[in-house]
């Protein structure tokens, strides 16, 4: 079973959505190309809204042809609204987790769904949390690498992590634009730098602020093979040791922190796969593509199935087994 676990959706009437839920920050929707949608709020310009985010059929084209049986649905990052009021984020999840629960039940067993929730209003996550696990069935949950400038460590968050915790369901780590994306203006760089050091930053929060020591059994995976934490691995171990910084804020190791996390495939390079699984082993690794955007890659299993070294059951695994399990499939 081929799982992609890093697949975005959006419903096709999202730009009417944010027209209507987030009319107190004057959003500007137009037309651009190919039929797609343009929405720009608070400076920020979303990507194109283009039809491979909401229209079924088409996913299931791609999937058939790349030999997906699974996709794994979550919001892209700025439909995380952690930067808007409370109260409109809550509302903004909600509907959206409504949208994400209805496609799922209608597209049968070829869709699994995580939920978003207003991490700026720990209590209402929780809330939302709670109703899309219980209520709307969904398998999880997707979060940012930060909440509008707070690190995933801050302790008003414990409340959320600890509902993760007890309800057993994993969380996407996905990173999203902060204040150090928006250092990185030219060149696309605010994705291709940006995104893997936030990834990095977050888990580094995580590990190092206790979060994944005082709550075991979370299971976190990050986006884009993590990132650049594993090449800052021995980097991060050294610091650990010599910095006063660090002692005294974790019991375990932090290499031993890292392998409690999953990651995705989505590195781009074979050969920095190979480091992944080397590194981190086979069995925390997922299938993942990033689709629909064009930052994806196009036919993910041909990179997991380069691997040299693992062994067919562990190859498998990184195709589907492993997220299988982490899902409860």
């Amino acid at each position: 079973m081929n799982i992609d676990f890093h697949c975005h959706y959006l419903p096709s009437d999202f730009p009417d959505l944010v027209r209507e839920i987030a009319h107190p920050y004057a959003p500007e929707v137009s037309d651009g190309p190919r039929g797609s949608k343009l929405i720009k709020i608070q400076g920020q310009v979303f990507p194109p809204h283009t039809v491979e985010l909401y229209d079924m059929d088409e996913k299931l084209l791609v999937m058939d042809r790349t030999d997906i049986e699974i996709q794994v649905l979550s919001v892209p990052p700025y439909a995380f609204f952690y930067w808007a009021e409370a109260e409109l984020a809550m509302q903004m999840a909600r509907v959206l987790n409504d949208a994400l629960s209805r496609v799922v039940q209608e597209e049968g067993a070829r869709f699994v769904a995580l939920a978003t929730v207003p991490l700026q209003d720990p209590a209402a996550a929780v809330e939302e949390l709670q109703r899309a696990v219980s209520h709307l069935g969904m398998k999880g949950v997707a979060i940012g690498s930060s909440v509008y400038g707070r690190p995933l460590s801050s302790p008003e968050l414990r409340p959320f992590f600890q509902k993760v915790h007890d309800l057993g369901v994993p969380v996407f780590l996905h990173p999203m634009n902060t204040p150090l994306t928006d250092l990185m203006p030219d060149f696309y760089l605010s994705n291709m730098i940006g995104y893997p050091t936030e990834t990095a930053l977050a888990a580094a929060h995580l590990m190092f602020g206790g979060v994944l020591e005082t709550f075991p059994n979370l299971n976190i995976c990050l986006a884009h093979g993590g990132g650049t934490l594993p090449y800052l691995l021995g980097r991060i171990r050294h610091g650990a040791r010599v910095r006063p910084e660090c002692r005294g804020t974790i019991s375990n190791a932090p290499m031993e922190l890292a392998k409690r996390f999953y990651y995705d495939s989505l590195t781009h390079s074979v050969r920095a796969l190979h480091f992944l699984v080397e590194m981190l082993g086979c069995d925390r690794m997922l299938l993942g593509s990033d689709f629909p955007f064009d930052m994806r890659d196009r036919d993910p299993i041909v990179a997991v199935n380069s691997l040299v070294g693992p062994s067919l059951e562990d190859i498998q695994g990184i195709l589907g087994n492993n997220a299988a399990a982490l899902l409860k499939l």
